[in-house]
């Protein structure tokens, strides 16, 4: 959540592979919102990301995102 409107999928998916092979990227674009769906090819990547970005929040061209599991 609180990517920039106009983040393309393929740049969230550059942005998470650094933690490990990602399987899809679905944007979810409404009104007052822009978020995304994550998918990593390992479940454990994605408990990894979530554990890391309890320690040090992740940022996405400066901006604070927020993740949560789905």
């Amino acid at each position: 959540k609180n990517f920039p409107r106009e983040t393309t999928s393929a740049e969230i998916e550059n942005c998470f592979q650094s933690f490990g092979a990602v399987h899809d990227v679905k944007i979810i674009a409404k009104e007052n919102t822009h978020f995304a769906f994550i998918s990593f090819v390992n479940e454990n990547t994605a408990l990894d990301v979530l554990r890391q970005h309890a320690i040090a929040p992740l940022t996405f061209l400066n901006r604070p995102i927020v993740l949560a599991p789905a």
